[in-house]
């Protein structure tokens, strides 16, 4: 891990600009065969996270079938989002 003091670099302001025309700079370059986009470090698993945290955590079949047995066993109340 790398921490950067943004001050380093300048005043807040001109850094976040400069980062964002540097990001938009780069999802602009060519992109390969076969590729809808250019995603940044960290973009995808951001993404990810804020999808996750609006709509849950997706999970398997076998899963959802393991909690539900396992809530049976212990007489839980099974949500109905696993039914």
């Amino acid at each position: 891990m790398i921490a950067l003091d943004p001050q380093a670099f300048g005043d807040e302001i001109s850094f976040r600009a400069d980062v964002h025309a540097l990001s938009m700079s780069i999802s602009e370059l060519p992109k390969a065969a076969g590729t809808d986009r250019i995603l940044l470090p960290g973009q995808r698993g951001f993404e990810t996270a804020r999808e996750r945290k609006s709509k849950g955590i997706p999970l398997s079949a076998g899963t959802r079938k393991n909690l539900v047995t396992l809530a049976r066993s212990l007489g839980a109340k099974i949500p109905a989002v696993l039914s």
